[in-house]
């Protein structure tokens, strides 16, 4: 059981309109909205960890040139 209170008005009016127009009670449009919230959260998660899990694979073989010099040699012709 879950009871929040002092929810800010506007923001009850927001999921109370996003409840109407999905046909659920207000308190059937929480759970779908901190579903979701938690879900995105979750695969932000995911995809930050496969990010180190590749940057720990892959590393620079050389110096790493700096992204002025390569647009300078682009826009002088030399690329």
């Amino acid at each position: 059981m879950l009871h929040v209170r002092n929810v800010p008005d506007e923001l009850y009016e927001e999921l109370r309109a996003e409840a109407k127009a999905e046909g659920r009670s207000i308190g059937a449009q929480a759970i779908v909205v901190l579903q979701e919230a938690l879900a995105q959260r979750r695969r932000r998660d995911e995809f930050e960890e496969r990010l180190r899990r590749f940057r720990s694979r892959v590393r620079p073989s050389g110096p790493l040139t700096p992204p002025e010099d390569i647009i300078r040699r682009f826009r002088d012709g030399a690329a």
